[in-house]
């Protein structure tokens, strides 16, 4: 299991079908030595695709689980500047989905994250602003539509059961 959980021929044939490839990585060496060596394999086996005009989508690196202290900071910087060495084809994305409780916390509870947790106490960005800024990057035509995050506390609190 490495970063892309293997790369064999179900990875490669998902990503030939697929508009954009999100590769996640979390910021320690040894996650990334895997997601490195994971990720030239399957770009190698894509890129013998093209030789048969079959289209590659976009290929982009996402950081998650990424705690706030200065090495993960420091080592999430010098990820993207290898990813970028790594291939022309790959780029990282500017969101991190951040090592906070509430993700767990919405998984047991089985709600989107960003319901969730639609605002946060304190200087961290909540849930709510970390999916939406990731939808946005990935999606740009989607820049500017969001649920109001009144909505999104009522969704919330309905499926807590609340009133």
């Amino acid at each position: 299991q490495g970063a892309l959980g293997g790369s064999g021929s179900l990875q490669s044939n998902a990503a030939l079908a697929a508009d954009v490839v999100l590769f996640p990585i979390t910021p320690d060496s040894q996650a990334a030595a895997e997601f490195f060596d994971n990720t030239k394999k399957l770009v190698r086996n894509l890129q013998q695709a093209e030789e048969f005009n079959v289209s590659l989508g976009l290929l982009k690196g996402l950081i998650y689980r990424q705690e706030r202290l200065t090495n993960d900071r420091l080592f999430a910087e010098e990820l993207r500047t290898s990813y970028v060495q790594f291939s022309a084809k790959l780029t990282m994305l500017e969101t991190v989905i951040p090592h906070a409780k509430s993700y767990k916390e919405a998984s047991a509870r089985r709600l989107p994250v960003h319901r969730h947790e639609p605002v946060r106490k304190g200087n961290a960005v909540s849930a709510w602003d970390v999916m939406h800024r990731l939808a946005y990057e990935l999606f740009p035509d989607l820049k500017g539509i969001q649920a109001p995050r009144e909505a999104e506390q009522t969704m919330t609190a309905q499926a807590e059961g609340g009133t």
